[in-house]
């Protein structure tokens, strides 16, 4: 039995610089004290967000119970109860006779 090959090119591996175990270890210190820094202020920021959104969600607690004690107070102004009070304030009298216009229906109103 033949074993036959096909030749095929040599994939060559770009070399890459060489890099020496202490600059490794500085450029990976400087990484993390970066790292760290970026993170505090972050978590600032994030703990400013969340104090801000707290004053806001009591500030909206505050004015619902407001809007909810402004609706009981317009409910009770406009009460069937204060209805004859107000009517008197107003010097409104009661009508007596009602009398309607009858329009006939064949009628052509002309100027």
């Amino acid at each position: 039995m033949t074993t036959y090959t096909i030749p095929q090119k040599a994939i060559i591996l770009p070399k890459f610089p060489q890099v020496s175990l202490k600059s490794f270890w500085i450029l990976g210190l400087i990484s993390i004290m970066a790292l760290s820094v970026f993170y505090v202020f972050q978590i600032n920021s994030f703990t400013k967000e969340i104090y801000s959104l707290k004053g806001y969600e009591n500030k909206l607690a505050s004015l619902e119970r407001e809007n909810e004690a402004l609706e009981i107070n317009s409910a009770k102004t406009n009460s069937l109860a204060n209805l004859d009070s107000l009517v008197k304030e107003q010097n409104f009298k009661k009508a007596g006779n009602v009398k309607y216009i009858r329009i006939i229906e064949s009628s052509v109103a002309t100027k």
